[in-house]
Formats: structure tokens, sequence, C-alpha cells
């Protein structure tokens, strides 16, 4: 039986976290689209049509630096389900930079899920694919002033699914 990986880890700043239930070969280029940004408030209009030209199933970015002014029609046309943590939402709104967002198609059944108890610039969402399978997607921005006490509680908290 083959194994496959419950983490897929995505640079050092952002992981993308799968479920046991899903098959890492549903993780594929036309699927899922993984974008660092570092800032998207002065390229929304480039942004968009990015988005537009291509058939991402799942997009998720980090470091948007996005905040509450900014609707997310600016950022995906209505094919689009888009979940947002901005960094005002979080404990260091104070700072600049920061946030993640994860764009879903619609034709995909998804919910985002609350996890209590970590203050994280995090989303976690149950995706329900093909076949009765469900995906646990959590894409999350760990700044570089991060304690290491921030990764434990993340990855203890993840280990609970």
């Amino acid at each position: 039986m083959t194994r496959y990986p419950k983490k897929l880890f995505l640079g050092p700043t952002a992981t993308i976290l799968l479920s046991s239930l899903c098959r890492l070969t549903l993780i594929r280029n036309d699927f899922l689209c993984f974008i660092i940004v570092r800032g998207l408030r002065t390229k929304t209009v480039e942004f968009y049509s990015s988005v537009a030209s291509v058939e991402y199933d799942v997009i998720c970015v980090t470091e948007t630096w996005l905040c509450e002014d900014i609707d997310s029609w600016h950022l995906f046309d209505d094919r689009y389900l888009v979940y947002r943590k901005d960094r005002g939402s979080s404990s260091n709104s104070s700072r600049r930079g920061g946030g993640v967002l994860v764009a879903i198609k619609k034709c995909l059944s998804s919910r985002k899920l609350d996890v209590p108890g970590l203050d994280l610039e995090a989303i976690w969402i149950s995706v329900k694919l093909n076949y009765s399978k469900k995906m646990l997607l959590c894409v999350v921005y760990f700044p570089p002033s991060s304690h290491v006490d921030s990764y434990v509680k993340f990855f203890d908290c993840f280990e609970g699914f």
C-alpha cells in the first residue's frame, strides 16, 4: 500500500497541510496553485487578470498585506469562493504585511473551519473532493519573528484533526 504524506511544506514561511484522506496525486499543477505575493494592495488589477486566465481549482496566497477595505471581488472573478485572514484580524494588527487567503472554485464544496485557541494568520478549510473524499487544507503564514511556541501550538492543533 502506498503511503501519502499528511503534510506538504511549501517554502520556509508557508505550509499546506493535508488530511490523511487526501492522496497527494490530487495536488497537481492544474488543481492547486500556491503564491507568495508580498502585497496585493497595489497589484489588484494585475492579480485579477492573472487569475482570470488560469483554471486552478484552489489558489492559496500568503503575504497578501490586505485589509478589510479591499474586497475579494477586486482579486477573483465569480468562479471562486474566497476565504481570507488579513493581518488586521489577528493580534499582529499594528504591523504591515502578513495575511493569507484561499480561493476555491465554487464547483467544489468547501467550508471554513473555526479553530479556537490559535491566534495565527491561518485559514483552515474542509474541501469535499470527488468520490466523497475530503481534504483538510490549512494555509498559514508565520512571520520571521515568530516564536517557536507558535509553531508548536500550530502543529499540535493540526495533529488533533
